[in-house]
């Protein structure tokens, strides 16, 4: 039973560090695509204010296109959390699955450990009562034989 137990914490503990790896790595990847669209988007300034007035309509579609980088990412971010969420879900199920099943198995244990104890307690009663009525028999039987004697003795006696 403690094994048991022990091999369910042990692992519950692995499946909490995986989770907080995943979420290290994702956050150092997010921070990677930000360090990338921040830093190509100041060249694009530089390049904007070299060029003059048509440096302006550049830097416009830039910054367009950086936002919609970072849109696309905070999507792909609430997918993987979603997809997080829904593995932890399945997970938790699965566990309390597994802790029910155990559940019940202790529970037939314990009923089939009862019945047994029940059917060994009918069982030394028989015995035992079996023991005093041959004790009773044998008692009995001493007891005729005992008079069946006493009676022959008086009968010599007489003749």
């Amino acid at each position: 039973m403690q094994e048991e137990e022990e091999e369910e914490e042990e692992e519950e503990e692995e499946e909490e560090e995986e989770e907080e790896e995943e979420e290290e790595e994702e956050e150092e990847e997010e921070e990677g695509g930000r360090r990338r669209g921040g830093g190509g988007g100041g060249g694009g300034g530089g390049g904007g204010g070299g060029g003059g007035g048509g440096g302006g309509e550049e830097e416009e579609e830039e910054e367009e296109e950086e936002e919609e980088e970072e849109e696309e990412e905070e999507e792909e971010e609430e997918e993987e959390e979603e997809g997080r969420r829904r593995r932890r879900r399945r997970r938790g199920g699965r566990r309390r699955k597994e802790e029910e099943e155990e559940k019940k198995k202790k529970k037939k244990k314990r009923r089939r450990k009862e019945k047994e104890e029940e059917e060994e307690e009918e069982e030394k009663k028989k015995k035992k009562k079996k023991k005093k009525k041959k004790k009773k028999k044998k008692k009995k039987k001493k007891k005729k034989k005992k008079k069946k004697k006493k009676k022959k003795k008086k009968k010599n006696i007489i003749t």
